[in-house]
Formats: C-alpha cells, structure tokens, sequence
C-alpha cells in the first residue's frame, strides 16, 4: 500500500486555488440551464475557496511544540514561581510554566 504524506498547507492552498479555477473554466463553457451546472459544481469553487480562507486563519502547531497565551496567567506564574523556589532549575520553571498553561486544541493542519 503506498504511503501518503501529509501536504504543507501553502501546497493545500495551490491545490485547492487550481481545482476552483479549473471548475470555473469548466463552467465557463458549460449551460447554465444543465442540471450538471447547477448542481454541486456551481458551488464549488465559492466553497474551496471559502475553505483556503478559513485554513488560512488557522496556525498549524508542530509536533512538539504547544500553544501558550501572550500574557501569563496567575496559574503560570505561581507554578513558575514554585519551581523557582524549589529548585532555580530554569528547564523546571519552563516545565511548570507550559504545564500551568492553558490548554488549547492542538491544528495539526
């Protein structure tokens, strides 16, 4: 069986850019009174393009990195600051920093 790997998500976007161009010429030259042009294909380039737009606002985290807020919490900064206590260890206060960090539902794209 042949291994698919994953696509980077500016190659989506050519893709997808490509496919609603290419149903566009296609409709182009089609009758608008057809049941094969008014039926899915007459929306279809509105909705792949609406999906790269909505892709596009959408950051794709990397396996081993998280999502973390701009600003600290006051969870945060009381887990960073007992691990200061605890051990001055800067690998600990990072460890209970993004342990203390809210969590967010990871994109994998």
């Amino acid at each position: 069986m042949k291994t698919i790997e994953p696509t980077p998500t500016a190659a989506l976007d050519d893709l997808l850019s490509m496919a609603a161009s290419a149903i566009e010429d296609l409709l182009e030259h089609t009758d608008p009174n057809t049941s094969y042009y008014s039926g899915v294909w007459a929306d279809m380039p509105s909705k792949l393009r609406g999906a790269m737009l909505q892709a596009g606002n959408s950051p794709v985290t990397p396996d081993g990195w998280v999502m973390v807020p701009k600003e600290i919490t006051c969870e945060m900064d009381d887990a960073a600051w007992d691990a200061y206590h605890e051990t001055r260890s800067m690998s600990d206060i990072w460890a209970a920093l993004l342990a203390a960090a809210p969590q967010q539902e990871v994109n994998r794209g």
